[in-house]
């Protein structure tokens, strides 16, 4: 449903305007409580033509104590996901210099499917945040349950529980 709708206007490429519609979703839902980046390019009226350049992430969400890094693809392939939507988000997450002294720090991935092995690569790399004493929330979405979350408000919390249910799981398999 969401990808038909993306399709209809073909002005702006269904992958491009899907980040738009994101960031639009998310000012809409926390207006003031954030800054919120889109890191595409755009247009002297504000229409997006680009996609972020390479090294940044594609939506900064921020305030004085939270760093939240939204990334959106459209990438369907497992392959592709796996390859061009994993460890590149985590460097954003680790190393944007704006962002590096954060304590609490959440990566959302926004796909039409998430593939296990996309899951599994950012479990493990919220236990391997864990083990180097960051405090990281990760938690790839779908883009329903994306929205469904947005819109209900519970994104941090979501995330929270995410990535406790993944480091219980991992104390219970240690044992």
């Amino acid at each position: 449903m969401y990808l038909k709708r993306l399709q209809k206007n073909s002005e702006i490429p269904s992958p491009l305007k899907l980040e738009f519609y994101i960031a639009i979703l998310i000012a809409l839902k926390y207006k003031n409580k954030f800054s919120i980046r889109p890191n595409y390019k755009v247009d002297h009226v504000g229409k997006p033509y680009s996609h972020a350049p390479g090294n940044y992430g594609d939506i900064d969400v921020y305030s004085d104590t939270i760093y939240w890094l939204v990334e959106v693809t459209l990438i369907r392939n497992k392959a592709q996901q796996l390859n061009n939507e994993t460890s590149s988000v985590i460097r954003h997450l680790n190393s944007d210099e704006e962002f590096k002294d954060y304590l609490n720090k959440y990566l959302s991935l926004i796909a039409p499917v998430i593939h296990e092995d996309t899951k599994d690569y950012f479990d493990i790399s919220l236990i391997n945040s864990q083990i180097q004493g960051k405090k990281i929330h990760i938690k790839p979405y779908n883009i329903k349950d994306f929205v469904n979350t947005t819109l209900m408000g519970n994104n941090f919390l979501d995330m929270d529980n995410y990535s406790n249910k993944i480091f219980e799981e991992f104390r219970i398999k240690l044992k």
